[in-house]
């Protein structure tokens, strides 16, 4: 899957520059694009909605033991899955310790158009800095 999305954004986004441009540099920089932008993230949600497997969406229960700080029958799985990738890679630092490298290694990559859009996200660097 990530694969296939990955080869869509490569070509939609900047085909759709280019096509609003006529201008080869700036199609390589479409994350700036809101049009290409738009584009690119309808046919990545049209792929991941494609390949959704068959079947009703049911919710697991949660397991029996004492409450904790979230309360996992009403949590947004997918927002809190989401928010905690984008302030990994916001922050270069990750949630769980294993997980340090690959997230500077995310930041890194993902530096240029969407730095400045992942810094509200940036959580942890907050947290380490005030000593919580």
């Amino acid at each position: 899957m990530l694969l296939l999305i990955g080869d869509t954004l490569a070509e939609a986004g900047p085909s759709e520059t280019f096509m609003a441009t006529f201008d080869m540099k700036q199609s390589r920089d479409w994350l700036r694009q809101p049009w290409a932008f738009d584009v690119a993230s309808k046919a990545t949600s049209r792929i991941v909605e494609a390949l959704r497997p068959p079947g009703d969406v049911k919710r697991p229960r949660p397991p029996k033991g004492p409450p904790g700080p979230v309360d996992y029958a009403t949590l947004d799985h997918g927002a809190a899955w989401a928010n905690a990738k984008l302030e990994e890679a916001a922050s270069r630092r990750a949630r769980v310790g294993h997980r340090a490298e690959r997230a500077a290694v995310i930041h890194r990559l993902l530096e240029g158009p969407i730095a400045d859009q992942l810094a509200p996200f940036d959580h942890l660097s907050e947290r380490k800095e005030s000593g919580k």
